[in-house]
């Protein structure tokens, strides 16, 4: 999953992308981190089809389950645009009634910051 997500990101990082403030005031890409989420969702649903999934994008899905992924499609965003900080990336959870079983921080180094 997490080379999903650098497949979806590395265009956005060569072309530049909108930064956007959300209504809780937090800084979102728009369309990449919309895009990462959704893409991590299918993937999620084809192989795992029991399991739920809490984004920062989209509502959950199957809250009940025991199983629950906890995406963060794109963790440093603000710090890219607003701060300049060179790395940013996608961090992925898997908790089963509560009890987190994997986690994965898979952070990009961004070669110029704009």
């Amino acid at each position: 999953m997490a080379d999903e997500v650098r497949r979806i990101i590395r265009p956005a990082l060569e072309r530049g992308f909108d930064v956007k403030i959300k209504a809780d005031a937090s800084v979102v890409t728009g369309d990449v981190d919309q895009a990462v989420e959704r893409r991590l969702r299918e993937m999620i649903a084809r192989w795992f089809p029991e399991h739920g999934v809490i984004g920062e994008e989209y509502p959950p899905t199957r809250p009940d389950s025991p199983w629950q992924w906890i995406l963060d499609p794109i963790d440093g965003t603000g710090g890219v645009r607003a701060r300049q900080w060179p790395t940013w990336g996608a961090i992925l959870a898997l908790h089963h009634r509560g009890t987190p079983i994997v986690g994965v921080i898979d952070h990009i180094r961004r070669s110029t910051c704009a």
